[in-house]
């Protein structure tokens, strides 16, 4: 069984939240130690709710703090540019200690492989570091197109895999990753780790998070505390 800190919890929202229904002091005192927030989508969709769930997730106290990108078929350099500047219209040039993240799963126009590529090329080219990622075992596609990809297993993954899947969660990574050894551990070329385990959307194997309600809900993988996750994750 993969070592889990079980109380910690990472919560990603979006507009589909009201930031006046979300009690973040009330989610970080449950155990929520991370927010990823949606910013953007495509090359010019913003999302109207993510200053107020980043400020708000900030103001209580939630240390693991970031933005995502919903990534769809348009052109991926303009998509990370965008996303790029809405992170630093919230937070400021300079987004070290800030998760930036890839949301690649099915959406019409749809993003390939080749296309997350580019994308997530450019965020490092501009970042010095590599953005997580978001996607399931098929990949953005969902017929596994394009994977194993030697680019995007140089990002820690976030999986999506709702259910009670401890045991055997590796099952479920997409070609070219693996469960980490350790902490420390940051894969190697042509594979890449899970660091997030996306176990739950607050009804499939668990319920409403503490004043947050029906939320997405992950787990990190591997880290023997917050501190070293925080470190690991937006460095």
């Amino acid at each position: 069984m993969t070592d889990w800190i079980d109380t910690a919890r990472v919560i990603d929202v979006s507009h589909w939240q009201l930031p006046d229904d979300l009690d973040w002091k009330a989610a970080a005192a449950a155990g929520c130690v991370g927010a990823i927030i949606k910013y953007t989508q495509g090359t010019g969709g913003s999302d109207t709710a993510a200053r107020d769930h980043a400020w708000n997730a900030y103001s209580a106290g939630v240390p693991l703090l970031g933005g995502y990108h919903f990534g769809d078929g348009s052109d991926p350099e303009a998509q990370a540019a965008h996303f790029l500047a809405a992170m630093r219209d919230d937070y400021g040039p300079n987004l070290s200690g800030r998760i930036v993240m890839l949301d690649a799963e099915q959406n019409k126009p749809q993003m390939t492989v080749a296309q997350a590529e580019v994308f997530v090329s450019a965020i490092h080219e501009d970042l010095g570091r590599w953005p997580l990622l978001y996607m399931g075992h098929f990949g953005p596609t969902g017929n596994g197109a394009g994977l194993p990809s030697a680019i995007l297993s140089n990002c820690v993954l976030m999986i999506p895999a709702y259910g009670n899947h401890a045991n055997n969660l590796g099952q479920y990574l997409p070609k070219g990753f693996r469960m980490p050894k350790d902490g420390a551990d940051r894969g190697e070329p042509g594979m890449g780790v899970a660091r997030l385990w996306q176990f739950s959307d607050g009804t499939i194997n668990g319920g409403p998070f503490p004043g947050l309600g029906k939320v997405d809900q992950s787990r990190l993988i591997g880290f023997a505390s917050v501190d070293e996750a925080v470190a690991a994750l937006t460095a």
